[in-house]
């Protein structure tokens, strides 16, 4: 339904789906507030290091192999099965492309793409930081509606649905928070529970 009326016409159907959903992935919002926490914990430099350490043509390859062969194609329509099958023919390009990624923190036009299928019915190290920020900025998405795609458009808040950096930016976040719970609590403006191990549970404080 558009302004009240239904549409059913394909194009006018994925206009709105794409309008729909474009605003709940994208704002204006140019900068957004930060989170400082001078006590929070660090990696140590030789983390940071190894962190930091250059890629492998060896490390890449065993990333590849661990990715299921059976997932579902990109939009290039490649799947991970193929790219195993012809790695001899691949490896150079994705080296090359690795490489890229590691010196400027950013990703090609399309690589970092997918769809939205509609069904009927810490304190790192600067280079770990561009590394995140350029994959979070290249992401793309279009919607799928009766077999036909939308135009792309860039995402600007949130992450897609099964986004691998989804459970490292949760375990960063509550980190945060577990740090701030347990210095309120050492400065006593929480009573902090202890659990049986002599733990200290900062989901169990209350005033």
């Amino acid at each position: 339904m558009v302004n009240g009326k239904w549409v059913s016409s394909l194009e006018e159907v994925k206009g709105e789906a794409l309008r729909f959903l474009k605003g709940k992935f994208t704002e204006s919002l140019i900068s957004r507030s930060k989170l400082i926490i001078p006590f929070l914990k660090s990696i140590s430099m030789m983390e940071a290091i190894k962190l930091e350490a250059p890629f492998t043509l060896e490390e890449i390859k065993i990333r590849v192999w661990i990715c299921g062969s059976d997932k579902a194609p990109g939009p290039n329509a490649f799947t991970i099965k193929f790219i195993k099958a012809y790695w001899d023919t691949f490896e150079d390009d994705v080296m090359n492309y690795v490489l890229h990624f590691d010196k400027f923190g950013t990703l090609a036009w399309g690589s970092n793409s997918s769809f939205i299928t509609l069904v009927p019915k810490m304190d790192f190290v600067s280079k770990w930081h561009l590394w995140i920020k350029g994959c979070l900025n290249s992401s793309h998405i279009s919607v799928i509606i009766n077999m036909s795609s939308t135009n792309e458009f860039k995402i600007s808040k949130g992450v897609r649905q099964g986004d691998p950096l989804s459970p490292i930016l949760f375990i960063i976040s509550m980190e945060s928070l577990n740090v701030v719970l347990k210095a309120i609590g050492d400065k006593g403006l929480f009573i902090v529970v202890k659990i049986p191990n002599g733990a200290l549970s900062s989901h169990t404080c209350s005033m």
